[in-house]
């Protein structure tokens, strides 16, 4: 059980931590407000403006939030990364950017990855190492990846988590909890379950702090893979491997994007694609466990034309019932049709299907789109992007997993068409979607669907005495709750136009007082009363939230 002290030092850390996204905030949503706003023209942030590095051409309203994930930290790169994952949620824009993060993390410097190795394995380094390489192979917000090789000779990457990552995470989601109660009731509203969106986050980036996650990872996909031996995973060297430290075999190999390399190596690209697309339609369809971060970098061609798949932390599960319905609905698409789309759409657990007939327009409307295309000239890629943007159109929120796999499926598919314009994922993809059919379809799979269906019904059953009770008390709460709620939005949304007004007007009064002959210190008190006013009514909008999300618990 937690101390007082270690209470008070975590709402410390807190507050501490707020402070400093509040500090990011106002250098970078000052200029996604603008940008926003239509007056990136009149405040030259590409200028070098509030610290924003200097070029030629005007920054984007995705640029500053990347840039301003950047500026916070590791928990904050990870979820913009994440959410780079949810092409149902975010436009393809703003996904773009947020893709980027990946390679714009710098290293920690190698005494201080020497010492948590130290640490970490018993004897220290030089116990199990001949050599350990100082310069990174690379690095990422979580970790950073180093050559190696092992006394018997055997040439290893080391995996190591940076020093204090795991406690600025959990600091970085004690905020975000606040900020979602704060804000799910009126994005639930919407039909967002913000709640949820932050529980998926906080699992899957706790699982990737942990490396020992990542290494069963790494075992169970090598056993998925075992009837595909043109495609590996390495070996995990456990004794070297703890919840900081990762220890893998080396893979020399030629990244699987370049197709130039592959050719002066005299392999096939076609060959190594039709060779990756079976072994992800094994993991998805047939295994239900695959690798969800099919980045080139993550994908090393050998001599001899294997694939070897790396980078383990990041993988996607999906469940027989759902690949059942996930494949109707591809092959709903491949056929084009709306109303099967739809329907497949909504058994698939979506977070609100309203209105199935709108769907159904809309859906139509898309596929005109690929009318006369036959399946094999159909762009996968494109096609999940458009029934992502249809998903947003009409608020729905995938499951988390769901979600990762049209990612994956479409990172896939424009790696497969890199290294084959012609592609044909399609034909491919049909035999297993037969295979998968008759799997789910055996008799041992209808008696455990049967079962699970019966067990629901007799919980439903057991529960409805206790939910009618329930709704009883929430409905004599509900009528006063939801009035002084009401008056807590209106008060927020007030300050909220008052503050972005006072932003607006602050920063344009600035720009104009530049070359006017203004006096230096006019210009600091225009801008201290505007921007501190704006501030005053941002913190009246927050009160008034925070006691709206008070009363809505």
């Amino acid at each position: 059980m937690s101390s007082p002290i270690d209470f008070v030092g975590g709402r410390w850390r807190r507050h501490r931590r707020m402070r400093e996204i509040a500090a990011v905030l106002v250098k970078h949503g000052l200029g996604f407000l603008v940008v926003e706003a239509g007056l990136g023209r009149l405040v030259p942030f590409h200028r070098g403006l509030f610290g924003h590095p200097r070029r030629e051409t005007e920054y984007s309203a995705p640029e500053h939030l990347r840039m301003a994930l950047e500026d916070l930290g590791p928990a904050a790169v990870k979820l913009g990364q994440i959410m780079s994952t949810r092409p149902d949620l975010l436009p393809p824009d703003l996904i773009a950017e947020l893709e980027r993060l990946r390679d714009r993390v710098p290293p920690v410097p190698w005494p201080e990855i020497a010492a948590i190795l130290d640490e970490e394995l018993d004897g220290g380094i030089t116990a199990h190492f001949r050599h350990v390489d100082e310069t990174p192979l690379a690095a990422a917000s979580i970790g950073q990846v180093h050559a190696a090789v092992r006394h018997d000779g055997t040439r290893v990457i080391v995996k190591v988590r940076k020093p204090n990552v795991a406690d600025l995470i959990e600091a970085d989601l004690a905020v975000m909890a606040e900020v979602a109660e704060l804000v799910a009731p009126r994005l639930l509203a919407q039909g967002y379950d913000v709640r949820a969106l932050l529980d998926d986050f906080a699992w899957t980036i706790r699982s990737e702090l942990d490396y020992l996650a990542e290494g069963r990872n790494a075992d169970q996909l090598r056993d998925v893979l075992a009837d595909e031996p043109q495609v590996f995973v390495p070996k995990v060297h456990w004794d070297l491997t703890t919840s900081r430290v990762l220890v893998l075999d080396r893979i020399d190999g030629i990244r699987i994007d370049d197709v130039d390399g592959l050719r002066a190596a005299g392999l096939d690209p076609s060959d190594v694609a039709s060779r990756h697309a079976h072994a992800m339609m094994r993991q998805i369809f047939l295994a239900g466990f695959f690798h969800a971060d099919p980045h080139p970098g993550n994908l090393l061609v050998t001599s001899d034309g294997a694939i070897g798949v790396v980078d383990l932390g990041m993988v996607g599960r999906i469940r027989g019932e759902t690949r059942r319905h996930l494949v109707a609905m591809l092959r709903a698409g491949a056929r084009q049709d709306p109303r099967a789309t739809a329907r497949a759409m909504a058994h698939l657990g979506l977070t609100s299907v309203g209105d199935l007939r709108a769907l159904e327009r809309d859906l139509a409307r898309m596929y005109d789109r690929y009318y006369g295309l036959a399946a094999d000239r159909i762009d996968l890629g494109a096609y999940v992007q458009d029934l992502m943007g249809v998903t947003r159109t009409h608020h729905l929120q995938l499951p988390a997993e769901l979600a990762l796999l049209f990612k994956t499926i479409g990172m896939c598919d424009g790696l497969w068409r890199t290294l084959d314009p012609s592609f044909d994922v399609w034909s491919i993809g049909e035999a297993f979607f037969e295979e998968i059919a008759r799997s789910l379809s055996s008799p041992q799979v209808i008696v455990e669907q049967v079962v699970g269906i019966a067990t629901t019904l007799l919980d439903q059953i057991a529960d409805a005495d206790t939910r009618r009770a329930r709704a009883a008390l929430a409905e004599r709460i509900r009528a006063d709750t939801e009035l002084r709620v009401r008056r807590d939005l209106t008060t927020a949304v007030g300050a909220s136009v008052v503050a972005a007004a006072l932003i607006i007007a602050t920063t344009l009064g600035l720009v104009a007082t530049i070359g006017a002959g203004v006096s230096l210190l006019w210009t600091l008190a225009l801008g201290m009363v505007g921007f501190g006013s704006a501030g005053a009514s941002v913190l009246l909008a927050f009160l008034a939230l925070r006691s709206a999300g008070r009363r809505l618990r």
